[in-house]
């Protein structure tokens, strides 16, 4: 599913700005031990001058990813990032992607914060 946003302690759709999932609880309703682990967090560019965003800096926590798979899983954090920045809107979206959240914050100057738990 794809949010676009937290709206109230809710989770709101991207298709709708309306109303949230029925499954959505406030914010504040959630246990402790719903929190997910941060994986990624980065800061991209993207205004259109390039082809794809410039990921300005990032940091990936692989301390519980195998030394032989640290590679493939910073590509996918690479691609996911990439991916997002380069077809988000402006505004605040959290986003599902295999599995993972993507919580992003688009600026109108092309600025990307992306946090992938």
């Amino acid at each position: 599913s794809c949010y676009s946003g937290i709206y109230g302690g809710l989770r709101v759709p991207f298709w709708s700005v309306s109303a949230a999932p029925a499954h959505s609880a406030p914010m504040a309703a959630q246990s402790a031990t719903d929190a997910a682990k941060i994986c990624s967090v980065a800061i991209t560019r993207f205004n259109g001058d390039t082809t794809k965003p410039v990921i300005l800096t990032a940091y990936h926590d692989l301390s519980d990813i195998s030394f032989w798979y640290t590679g493939s899983v910073t590509e996918f954090y690479t691609f996911a990032i990439r991916s997002v920045a380069s077809r988000c809107p402006v505004g605040v979206h959290v986003l599902d992607h295999e599995g993972h959240h993507l919580h992003v914050v688009a600026q109108s100057n092309g600025l990307f914060g992306v946090v992938l738990t």
